[in-house]
């Protein structure tokens, strides 16, 4: 039922004494201020593979490596990212369930909120069912307190792991465009990846402001 996604749970001790745990970020991610250094162009070693794959992802193949340094890593034509405008960021389970998914959340709620306070991670209800259908929760720190190193994909749920013909990837397009978003995290595995994949190709392709 959509109406359990994102309700606060009554949690046994043992699930209490989790949500106390702090997971460490690596030192790159750390603060405020990030640091980015941009390498070569990411490629696929065959060079068969290589065609294949530049032409069917024209817009996004080739892309440079960025590479996030610790703040006091002393490169010089490292690009420093100080200032931070709000963003909307919208957020969707598409894989099957696993352990870190409600962390995965969680962190980037607490990265954009760190960078501004203004910025909003927004929750897609139901998987990619729920984000055809623009049916959301907007993440908050009382949304979060009953998931945090909790497993399952209970804060949100999951449907079909599907993004792949064109009436869905149009459809998700229109959904970013209506919710004006800055970004779209799609969470899952292999096959959500290479549907991630498709969707930053068409966004390219036209010329879409969500990420």
């Amino acid at each position: 039922m959509d109406s359990d996604y994102g309700v606060p749970r009554e949690l046994s001790e043992v699930q209490q004494n989790r949500t106390l745990y702090q997971p460490e970020l690596p030192p790159c991610l750390q603060g405020t201020t990030v640091r980015v250094e941009y390498g070569d162009v990411a490629i696929a070693a065959d060079p068969a593979g290589a065609h294949v794959i530049s032409h069917a992802y024209p817009h996004t193949y080739g892309q440079p490596l960025a590479h996030f340094l610790r703040k006091a890593a002393n490169v010089p034509d490292a690009k420093v990212i100080s200032e931070h405008p709000a963003v909307r960021v919208g957020i969707v389970f598409c894989g099957r369930q696993s352990p870190g998914g409600h962390n995965v959340i969680w962190g980037l709620h607490e990265a954009i909120k760190a960078h501004n306070v203004n910025s909003k991670l927004i929750g897609f209800l139901g998987g990619t069912d729920g984000l055809l259908a623009q049916k959301t929760l907007e993440i908050t720190n009382e949304v979060l307190s009953s998931y945090k190193n909790q497993g399952g994909y209970d804060m949100l749920g999951r449907t079909k792991d599907q993004i792949r013909t064109t009436e869905q990837v149009n459809g998700a397009m229109a959904t970013c465009q209506a919710l004006k978003l800055d970004a779209l995290v799609i969470i899952g595995g292999v096959t959500s990846n290479t549907d991630a994949a498709q969707l930053a190709e068409t966004f390219a392709e036209a010329k879409c402001a969500t990420k």
